[in-house]
């Protein structure tokens, strides 16, 4: 597993990864593979609106987007389904990106809950640390794409905004994606006790999103 920085390997070692020290910024190769995951798996395609904002339209502005997903994992040599609801918080300025992700799990056979939250300063473009791994925002084509590398695979947050007058509004979306000669899709997971947890099918049941002045 590699939960520092990451780079492609050349040759018959394509997929592996190479650790680095903690702390250590991710490479600008590591950046170009995570964005080259999810470019190879169609997520991220040219969608822009027909009046897509600018930065500057987004600048100062909250958003909150909220993904609701039915998961069927495996922890412990033991499969079970969970339902997963994520709240996205986030406000931009200044080029600088403050958000917190909160997680709340549902146990389905267990009967009980979960919920943790993580939160992160970031700037757009540039890799920073978040839960067990690396991420980056991205701005492209008027949508605001949040990417992950968990410990096998990734995961993509899309925000797909639109401007009109001086309101703008979105539409959330959030998937895996598999990595080639990585293998599934797996994380240490907070909410399953630093466990390994394997991700096995997801399927998006609700989302929301909206954009707000301060």
């Amino acid at each position: 597993m590699c939960n520092h920085s990451i780079e492609q390997r050349p040759g018959p070692e394509r997929g592996r990864c190479d650790r680095t020290k903690p702390g250590q910024t991710l490479h600008a190769m590591g950046t170009l593979r995570l964005i080259g995951l999810f470019l190879l798996t169609g997520i991220i395609a040219p969608q822009a609106a027909a009046q897509s904002p600018s930065l500057a339209d987004l600048e100062g502005r909250s958003v909150e987007a909220s993904v609701t997903e039915m998961r069927t994992v495996r922890a412990d040599g033991k499969t079970g389904q969970h339902r997963a609801n994520q709240n996205l918080k986030l406000i931009l300025q200044g080029g600088s990106i403050r958000y917190t992700l909160t997680i709340t799990i549902h146990r389905i056979q267990k009967g009980d809950s979960d919920t943790r939250s993580h939160s992160a300063k970031a700037t757009l473009g540039q890799p920073h640390r978040f839960r067990d791994g690396q991420a980056v925002w991205v701005f492209e084509d008027g949508s605001l794409n949040l990417l992950r590398v968990q410990n096998e695979g990734g995961t993509l947050w899309k925000l797909i905004l639109a401007k009109s007058a001086d309101a703008v509004t979105c539409q959330a979306s959030r998937a895996f994606a598999r990595e080639d000669g990585v293998g599934g899709l797996a994380t240490t997971s907070t909410n399953f006790g630093k466990k390994r947890v394997e991700f096995l099918g997801s399927k998006v049941v609700a989302s929301s999103c909206r954009v707000t002045k301060p």
